[in-house]
């Protein structure tokens, strides 16, 4: 198996492991995840259509990656502001939220890579910040049935593991072509895991009702 027919499996498998979890997503009942089942629906909207313009037009659309960073940004921001509501006034919030997109939009050039690296500094902090937060405040109960948790872990997992791959992602991508494509692979194989761990927190979301964790400091 060539390295190239390797990152399509994975690849295929990322994109149906992101179906399969916007699917279950559909029956999420927590609030507070809400901002993931937007985020694993975006996801797989986007793979979808790189997949089939790539594989049956032949065509790369240009610029999607970074607008698909942008709205992951967003979504994602939005679902840790959510937990910090009195640490940080919500018109501040909204404010960070657009004026980093757009800083990035005016001042840099039109490539995913520095934004990659943002999240993932940004999305490596974020799900620490708020482990302490519930531990502090108890919010997270019996924790293997936390949707919050299991969603937390899998930004953390997917974010952490991909920092040093987004780092060093335009010196791989330039140096072989075999190199960056297993560069692919390990973003993918963490995309996977990303998506399986959201999944679980869908599911734990339906034993538990609509509910809204505490957001006590």
């Amino acid at each position: 198996m060539t390295i190239h027919t390797f990152y399509l499996l994975i690849f295929y498998v990322s994109l149906s492991v992101t179906l399969i979890a916007a699917y279950i997503s559909v029956s999420n009942r927590d609030r507070a995840v809400r901002p993931m089942v937007a985020l694993v629906w975006t996801s797989a909207i986007f793979d979808l259509t790189l997949g089939i313009s790539a594989d049956i037009f032949n065509y790369y659309i240009p610029y999607v990656g970074y607008f698909y960073r942008i709205i992951e940004f967003l979504i994602i921001i939005e679902f840790y502001f959510s937990f910090l509501q009195k640490k940080i006034h919500r018109h501040f919030s909204r404010i960070i939220q657009v004026l980093i997109p757009m800083t990035f939009i005016l001042f840099f050039e039109w490539s995913s890579s520095y934004f990659r690296l943002l999240n993932s500094i940004i999305f490596c902090l974020a799900p620490i910040a708020l482990y302490f937060h519930n531990f502090k405040t108890l919010s997270f109960g019996n924790i293997l049935e936390s949707p919050v948790f299991w969603a937390n872990t899998a930004i953390f997992i997917y974010f952490s593991g991909n920092l040093f791959l987004f780092l060093m992602f335009k010196s791989i991508a330039s140096s072989d072509k075999d190199i960056a494509l297993a560069s692919y692979c390990l973003h993918n194989g963490l995309l996977i895991t990303r998506n399986v761990v959201l999944a679980i927190s869908f599911i734990k979301s339906k034993n538990i009702g609509v509910r809204t964790y505490a957001r006590n400091s």
